[in-house]
């Protein structure tokens, strides 16, 4: 496919193992692609498995890679902030 020179246009490309993957045109020479799912894992501490297959199609068989992804589940109760506090002796 060629560019169109018009920010916000859908461009899709054809991924060799993924398929499809719609994204969205910002500039003439730049096109954003966002969320791509591009490896998992099995625990907390797993390796990375690469993502070699077309799992995060939607049901039109299109990757939608037009907004960000998910965030990461960071829960403020698995942190200690203590450790991360200063003392006022410090802080002066």
């Amino acid at each position: 496919m060629t560019p169109v020179d018009e920010p916000g246009f859908h461009y899709v490309i054809e991924h060799s193992d993924l398929g499809h993957i719609n994204g969205i045109q910002r500039s003439q020479h730049t096109i954003q692609y966002l969320g791509v799912q591009y490896a998992s894992l099995n625990d907390r501490f797993a390796r990375a498995q690469l993502v070699t297959s077309k799992t995060t199609m939607s049901a039109n068989g299109v990757i939608d890679a037009t907004k960000y992804g998910y965030a990461p589940n960071l829960s403020s109760s698995n942190i200690d902030f203590s450790r991360f506090q200063t003392s006022s002796s410090e802080a002066s």
